[in-house]
């Protein structure tokens, strides 16, 4: 597994809704995000109870930091496990180290990137001293317990670090920042990230610029974060693009307001699946400078549904079924309902699942008979029942 800065601990903002209601998920983001924990925790569990991977994995960060509630690592392991089960990758990373720092097996260095490399830099005082815990003599045995697979993975880091290596000096500044392998220090993770980035590495410019974003390791500065993002976002970095996208729109001027179309385009264009929700709803109403354009608004939802987001699936045949592009579209409400459905199964939320299929059954022919795919309702029905099956047995 590549580590890479984990985009719940360091996020833009949400996508722009395209409804005026207030999604639970969208406070749970915007209240965690601004440190306001007290607020952010009644919407995140609403969030997290209907299904959203990000909210449950904000609760696992609450719980084990003791952010808004009282620290117990048994109950974030529960919320990170539980957004991992949806496939939400940061969490997957965190069980990944969680659940498995006793493994033996020696984690390999990812693949770097063709990056520069600098010469060695002798500025070793940014880098403290290794822990004396690993080194201290067993009081039972007298030998040294062996070193953890995390500490193991520091080391080596480290090592190419100290010899001018613009990746490793990123990855160990995700360690700096996590906490895993040495203590936890937000301010030697900026400085591993800042090397990083002098040396051209895209991603650590990225997470520079969302450090200064959030004062995070470093002063609160749009100004400075908005720089380091433009130059990750002109090397191809489609989160970065993105994130500046949502920083320009948040301007009041109308040239900030091209400038993050702009910029949500270009992240769209590289798959981002939040710029293309951004620029779809900017094509259906007709803002920032975009003429309004159903056609191309139903694109780039498309192409954003395509990657396999389930609520992205079932926002798209919510928008067929209320006739956001004329009526008759009914038969593609139900395929969008049924991909939704099938992607939550696979995900083992059975509930979200059944709401895909009622709400199949739900719609009507322009005749008010069924639609010609109202099959696809008892084809959920019976994935959704061998899945609840096959979970029951597994918990017995």
């Amino acid at each position: 597994m590549n580590p890479r800065l984990i985009p719940g601990v360091l996020l833009c903002l949400p996508a722009i809704a395209l409804a005026d209601e207030v999604r639970p998920a969208d406070t749970c983001l915007q209240q965690y995000y601004i440190h306001a924990y007290e607020q952010a925790l009644p919407a995140c569990n609403l969030a997290a109870n209907e299904g959203d991977g990000h909210a449950r994995y904000i609760l696992g960060m609450m719980y084990l930091h003791g952010r808004g509630v009282e620290a117990n690592r048994n109950q974030a392991i529960d919320w990170f496990s539980k957004s991992a089960e949806l496939g939400y990758e940061p969490a997957q990373y965190k069980m990944h180290f969680m659940r498995k720092e006793k493994q033996n097996a020696r984690p390999l260095l990812p693949a770097k990137q063709h990056q520069p490399v600098a010469q060695p830099i002798h500025r070793t005082a940014i880098l403290p001293p290794l822990s004396t815990a690993s080194s201290a003599s067993s009081p039972r045995t007298g030998s040294a317990p062996p070193p953890s697979a995390e500490s193991q993975l520091f080391r080596e880091y480290l090592e190419k670090a100290l010899a001018g290596d613009s990746y490793a000096r990123y990855l160990l500044g995700l360690m700096y920042y996590e906490g895993r392998g040495i203590a936890k220090d937000e301010m030697l993770a900026a400085n591993m990230f800042m090397l990083s980035a002098k040396q051209g590495l895209t991603e650590a410019q990225h997470a520079i610029g969302l450090m200064y974003y959030q004062g995070s390791g470093l002063p609160q500065d749009t100004g400075k974060a908005m720089q380091w993002l433009e130059k990750a976002a002109r090397h191809g970095h489609a989160d970065a693009a993105y994130c500046l996208g949502q920083l320009y729109a948040a301007g009041e001027s109308r040239k900030d307001k091209l400038a993050a179309a702009s910029w949500w385009q270009t992240a769209a264009r590289e798959g981002h699946p939040l710029a293309q929700h951004n620029l779809a709803v900017l094509y259906l109403k007709g803002e920032a400078g975009l003429e309004k354009d159903p056609d191309k608004a139903l694109e780039w939802f498309i192409r954003e549904a395509e990657q396999g987001e389930p609520a992205a699936q079932f926002n798209l045949a919510h928008m067929y079924r209320i006739g956001t592009w004329g009526s008759n579209h009914n038969n593609e409400a139900a395929n969008w309902y049924y991909r939704a459905g099938e992607s939550w199964v696979r995900r083992g939320d059975t509930i979200q699942a059944r709401k895909s299929m009622e709400n199949i059954r739900a719609l009507k022919s322009s005749q008010h008979g069924p639609i010609a795919n109202a099959f696809l309702a008892d084809a959920l029905s019976k994935q959704i029942t061998q899945a609840e099956k096959k979970n029951g047995t597994a918990t017995r």
